[in-house]
């Protein structure tokens, strides 16, 4: 990859340094088997069926989980291993929810995008969406809203006191997380069409555009912070 390939990437991408950045070539970006194995061993996985589905499981004190769907042949799993844990799923199509402006405002902490998401629910017609989130933890919070068409999402947070949300506008977008972290707080954004995002949550990143694919690693030290 030449470096102003990166640099023209970058312009696309709010909060990213080149530094923590890899485009991924020819490497068929995040599939939806990658979301659904986050699903964990003893709990049943997503059952294709006609309509939406949704599954939850939870084993712990005071979980909380909200599923609201909008359309049609949408699919969430939601799974909870730990006490005070709290996820948000919402599958449709537009509007955004008005507090979320025209995206995710960089000033927005996690928590604020949460409280929002949690009160939020879709209308249109949006179709064939894919969400995953898992906690295995205590006081973790996990939003997925996915309005468009054909998105797939799958989120894992092993730890303490994470708010993570995620915003898919668009069709075929994709995205993967998978990690072990406390103290998180981070919003992400993809708007577009055929987007890619798999990390390991160095940063708080906005992919705006079409057809990119990504792998966003670690460039340094870590320190969550609000919005991040």
């Amino acid at each position: 990859m030449q470096i102003e390939q990166v640099q023209a990437t970058t312009g696309q991408i709010e909060g990213a340094s080149q530094s923590e950045i890899i485009v991924a070539q020819d490497e068929g970006g995040v599939s939806e088997g990658d979301v659904t194995e986050l699903i964990p061993a003893e709990i049943p996985g997503i059952t294709d069926v006609d309509g939406n589905s949704a599954s939850v499981f939870q084993d712990g004190n005071n979980n909380e989980v909200a599923i609201e769907q909008a359309g049609t042949n949408n699919r969430a799993s939601a799974s909870q291993l730990g006490n005070d844990n709290e996820i948000v799923i919402t599958q449709g199509g537009a509007p955004l929810p008005a507090a979320f402006g025209d995206g995710l405002p960089g000033d927005l902490s996690g928590r604020a995008v949460f409280n929002s998401a949690r009160t939020f629910s879709p209308a249109g017609t949006g179709s064939d969406n894919l969400a995953v989130a898992v906690h295995e933890g205590t006081g973790n919070r996990t939003s997925i809203t996915q309005l468009g068409t054909s998105n797939a999402a799958g989120i894992r947070l092993d730890g303490s006191d994470n708010t993570m949300n995620l915003l898919q506008t668009g069709s075929e977008n994709r995205f993967l997380m998978d990690t072990a972290v406390d103290d998180l707080d981070m919003n992400v954004l993809q708007n577009g069409s055929g987007n890619s995002l798999e990390t390991n949550i160095p940063v708080n990143v906005q992919m705006n555009g079409n057809g990119i694919e990504m792998v966003i690693r670690r460039g340094g030290p870590f320190s969550p912070g609000p919005g991040r």
